[in-house]
């Protein structure tokens, strides 16, 4: 097999293991949740601290803390889902996907690692990196991306899934279930 059929091959793979059918739900006609983060802040750069750390980027790759105004959770909000999605990344990209957050957190603790599952029940899925919880921005060299930080206020106690659900699964799972969200819109690049 030549070097460019090789290639090639490896980016059908790479597509294929990439469900982008499945964008994050907009937030439609869901009221808006007040969330706030000191590391993703709108408009702002994302701090190298939340940077990926691979491929030519040098960050520590630790997940935000996220706080959720407490006013502004809707009354039969059952649980939480967060996820972090760059738009701008062919057929977009999942960095984060954490759901079945307990209705009663208000805040998303930072520096979470790897664990599949965080000692309030909390479940952190499969990004499209491959792994389990938080992989901060590192696109190409070029063009700055977009990052969105997104926590949907779920009418649902759990989407029961597992640690395996990648961004697209839960964004299906949530579908029709949405009782409010907030997006934080942080910008990448190098």
């Amino acid at each position: 097999m030549t070097f460019r059929r090789a290639l090639a091959v490896a980016a059908l793979l790479v597509a294929a293991c990439h469900d982008t059918s499945s964008p994050p739900p907009a937030a439609g006609s869901a009221q808006p949740l007040g969330i706030s983060s000191d590391v993703y802040e709108e408009g702002a750069a994302v701090p190298d601290g939340a940077v990926y750390g691979k491929s030519g980027c040098s960050g520590k790759n630790q997940s935000p803390p996220v706080k959720i105004d407490p006013a502004t959770i809707p009354t039969g909000t059952k649980s939480f889902a967060l996820v972090v999605h760059d738009p701008d990344a062919a057929g977009g990209f999942y960095h984060w996907v954490l759901f079945d957050v307990p209705a009663s957190t208000k805040t998303v603790a930072g520096s979470l690692g790897a664990s599949d599952k965080l000692p309030d029940g909390s479940i952190q899925g499969t990004n499209d990196f491959g792994e389990r919880g938080y992989g901060g921005p590192c696109p190409p060299p070029g063009k700055a991306h977009h990052y969105k930080l997104t926590i949907y206020a779920l009418a649902l106690p759990s989407l029961g899934l597992d640690s395996s659900a990648r961004g697209s699964d839960v964004s299906r799972a949530m579908t029709g279930h949405v009782l409010a969200a907030g997006t934080i819109t942080s910008t990448y690049g190098h």
